[in-house]
């Protein structure tokens, strides 16, 4: 992914995510803009309509409008999709999508996070480390759980920008630097 297309996507969904907040309804902005986003990958000649420049914009508009409408898009968010159409930004879509879910989450007052385990977990385990992850950081806590052997044994947090190790493989590392630096 290109830098200048980061940026580009991300002010957009800055914008997108500041008119979802002052309608007090980001949650349904989210929600509205992943099911457009769904509607698109279903639909490739959807998408190439829509960035035809041989097509003038008013159909393409008239077009991505009806659609929408249909498939019960609020206005605001038809409106932020012309805005895209109009710049040439709408391949862009899944991009912005990717930093408004964050931003949104941000907004939401959630954190996501991976724990990363030799096995599986199991239900009672997986509901005490949320809960006690929501404690620590007085944040809802959306959790992703995934295999890896590699770290031996225990568990391994990673929290947005926080890394929580209680892994057998961290404890060596530790145990490793702390002779380091004694020898």
């Amino acid at each position: 992914m290109e830098l200048t297309e980061l940026k580009i996507s991300r002010t957009y969904a800055f914008s997108f995510v500041k008119a979802a907040k002052e309608k007090k309804n980001i949650s349904g902005f989210l929600d509205q803009l992943e099911k457009i986003c769904d509607i698109f990958k279903q639909n490739q000649i959807l998408i190439d309509f829509l960035v035809n420049p041989l097509i003038k914009l008013a159909q393409r508009k008239d077009m991505i409008e009806s659609i929408l409408k249909k498939a019960g898009i609020e206005n605001e968010i038809i409106n932020f999709l012309f805005i895209l159409i109009e710049n040439g930004r709408i391949k862009l879509l899944e991009k912005i999508l990717f930093f408004v879910r964050k931003l949104a989450k941000q907004e939401m007052g959630i954190i996501s996070g991976t724990i990363f385990s030799v096995q599986e977990l199991g239900p009672d385990t997986k509901k005490q480390l949320k809960s006690l992850l929501e404690k620590r950081y007085n944040q809802i806590v959306e959790l992703k759980y995934e295999l890896k052997p590699e770290i031996i044994g225990g568990i391994l947090i990673h929290l947005d920008n926080h890394i929580i190790d209680y892994s057998v493989k961290g404890d060596l590392r530790r145990l490793q630097e702390a002779l380091k630096q004694e020898g």
